[in-house]
């Protein structure tokens, strides 16, 4: 059965989540996490997407970002491309580090930008690595509260989302990401009635319906 393609334009959203092969661990050492950290943002930047987080766990990652005038999917291939033969050559082996293609989610913004900001750190305390999601250091977490260097406000596309004030939104950020640990998980806001999209069922709707209209145009 062929695969069907991936959903990519201009300005789209996508919760991007890539496993490691056969459930081994991507990350086996402090170099590896750095090294995956290093390709991710120099690729996006180089690509012109924004990054608004990510959380990088020992046999997976998570990414949320938003698409800039590049295909995602060729960012992403040069990030596990090269990430792959770095690992292997560091660890002297072979093969895959990542379970076939990564899984790139197309998501409603306007539903659950805000809801993928907090999903993202808190995995490492749902994990149980961590108890408080700034202790873990492969996210961008500690990143967004000023921590390692902090992430400039004026570049941070998930700070100013919360205030104008840099100290401000930082605080309001991290209470936003606290309520979400009280609250506990909801799978309910992360069910996916299409494989590929998450969203209501109009935007669903609308986004096939826009993906026919161009395969119809491209075949004509």
């Amino acid at each position: 059965m062929a695969r069907r393609p991936r959903i990519e334009f201009p300005g789209a959203l996508y919760h991007v989540l890539a496993r490691g092969n056969r459930k081994n661990k991507t990350f086996v050492s402090v170099s590896d996490y750095s090294d995956y950290t290093r390709r991710l943002w120099l690729y996006c930047k180089e690509d012109g997407h924004r990054l608004y987080t990510y959380s990088l766990m020992p046999n997976h990652v998570h990414i949320l970002i938003q698409m800039g005038e590049k295909p995602l999917s060729k960012t992403m291939h040069k990030i596990q491309f090269s990430y792959t033969q770095a690992f292997n050559y560091r660890h002297k082996l072979t093969g895959h580090v990542f379970e076939g293609r990564y899984k790139a989610l197309l998501c409603q913004k306007e539903r659950y930008l805000l809801q993928l900001i907090r999903y993202i750190p808190i995995n490492p305390v749902r994990a149980g690595i961590v108890q408080d999601p700034k202790d873990y250091l492969w996210s961008a977490h500690r990143l967004h509260l000023g921590k390692d260097g902090g992430w400039p406000y004026e570049d941070n596309p998930t700070l100013r989302i919360f205030s104008d004030d840099p100290k401000k939104a930082r605080k309001m950020y991290e209470q936003f990401v606290w309520d979400g640990i009280k609250e506990g998980h909801r799978d309910d806001l992360y069910k996916c009635k299409e494989q590929r999209i998450l969203g209501d069922d109009d935007f669903v709707y609308q986004v096939i319906e826009d993906e026919m209209s161009l395969i119809e145009k491209s075949v004509a």
